[in-house]
């Protein structure tokens, strides 16, 4: 009888990735969910519950699980694989975050929950929009840096109009540009004129 040990051998690893993908490209859901689950347990034992390199099994588990409409065991590996890439991003707004999000669109509307598929769908825009209102941002202050003032108050103003009034997540970084919009706009406000001068 072979050692427990060897059953979680990490070396095997890449190929039970390689192989669940091959399982899912050939629309072998059950038995991507087979190889899948078994990489999983692997990881977890060797890295913990809340580790990056958990997301490829995660992801491929619970992308099998709904590809044989297993809705109610693949639901918690959506939501695990969100809070995993917010956890290994640092950042609960991160672009992949969106990209999971939308997936949990698509799963969610896959069962009629068309509210929630619906939520999922609004939150990845309004974390794709506050990611493009940042660099968007981040370019007007190299531009005011470089002192090419209206410059940045037109990448300001643009950045404002990418953000959402309605979304909490927009409100912090939509006070900041507002600031940064009004003080650059006084700046680069012409000189009134003196009386008897021409134009």
């Amino acid at each position: 009888m072979k050692p427990c040990s060897a059953r979680i051998n990490p070396a095997i690893l890449a190929e039970l990735d390689r192989l669940a993908g091959a399982w899912i490209a050939t629309r072998e859901c059950a038995k991507a969910e087979e190889t899948s689950r078994r990489a999983l347990v692997i990881r977890e034992r060797l890295l913990g519950p809340m580790h990056a390199d958990l997301i490829p099994s995660i992801e491929t588990l619970a992308y099998a699980q709904f590809g044989q409409k297993k809705y109610a065991e693949a639901e918690p590996g959506y939501k695990r694989l969100l809070a995993l890439w917010a956890f290994s991003t640092g950042d609960p707004a991160h672009p992949t975050v969106a990209v999971t999000l939308d997936k949990m669109a698509v799963f969610y509307r896959a069962q009629d929950r068309w509210d929630e598929g619906t939520e999922a769908a609004e939150k990845a825009n309004a974390f794709r929009a506050l990611f493009l209102a940042n660099g968007l941002s981040q370019e007007a202050t190299a531009r005011q840096g470089h002192g090419d003032k209206k410059e940045a108050v037109r990448l300001f103003t643009q950045a404002l109009r990418v953000l959402d009034e309605s979304r909490p997540e927009h409100e912090q970084l939509r006070q900041q540009l507002e600031k940064n919009q009004a003080e650059l706009a006084i700046e680069v406000k012409p000189p009134p004129r003196k009386a008897g001068t021409k134009k």
